[in-house]
């Protein structure tokens, strides 16, 4: 036998659950729609060109991996000064 207020609950949490979904809608809305910023403090870019627009060819880490509480998932091997004369600047890999 089911109660007669179950289907009150139901619809109760199903009015929660779209008020819910659309405060969470207007809160990506919100994040989306603000200027891109650096999220690193002190952080300064390797070009002046905003983002969207080509890359300069100097490659360069996009963060501080020296900084406290950085994550480091990898780093290249160390090469030595007549190799890094020799290799390609496109290949070359950086932290």
């Amino acid at each position: 036998l089911r109660s007669p207020y179950r289907k009150m609950l139901v619809a109760t949490i199903d009015e929660l659950l779209q008020k819910e979904k659309g405060a969470h809608e207007e809160m990506i809305k919100k994040l989306l729609s603000k200027p891109f910023k650096m999220p690193v403090p002190g952080y300064s870019s390797c070009g002046s060109r905003p983002l969207g627009l080509r890359h300069s060819t100097i490659r360069c880490a996009l963060f501080d991996p020296y900084a406290e509480g950085a994550l480091v998932l990898f780093t290249p091997p160390e090469i030595s000064a007549h190799d890094a004369l020799k290799i390609d600047a496109s290949k070359k890999q950086v932290v």
